[in-house]
């Protein structure tokens, strides 16, 4: 269990560690490395497709780490919020 949050660099470096592991030995993520739901989620559907795994899985993980950092993941959950506190 992590005493504080991660940062950028160790999100960083966890992802590509996990990419690997994933790609190379159909082993999913860890889940307290910092990962947002969408990411984690995109590297374990990389690691159940292995052995074969497909390119546009492995894009997809990279393309996820990014909204995780530049807030998109962030900013679509806020919305979903504001969204169900609409609705009641």
């Amino acid at each position: 269990m992590r005493l504080y949050p991660a940062t950028d660099e160790e999100i960083k470096a966890s992802f590509d560690e996990m990419l690997s592991r994933a790609v190379e030995l159909g082993i999913g993520p860890s889940s307290d490395l910092g990962f947002d739901y969408e990411t984690e989620r995109a590297l374990r559907r990389v690691a159940k497709s292995w052995p074969d795994v497909p390119g546009e899985l492995i894009r997809n993980a990279r393309k996820e780490l990014q909204c995780q950092f530049d807030g998109t993941h962030a900013a679509e959950q806020r919305a979903r919020i504001a969204s169900l506190l609409d609705m009641k």
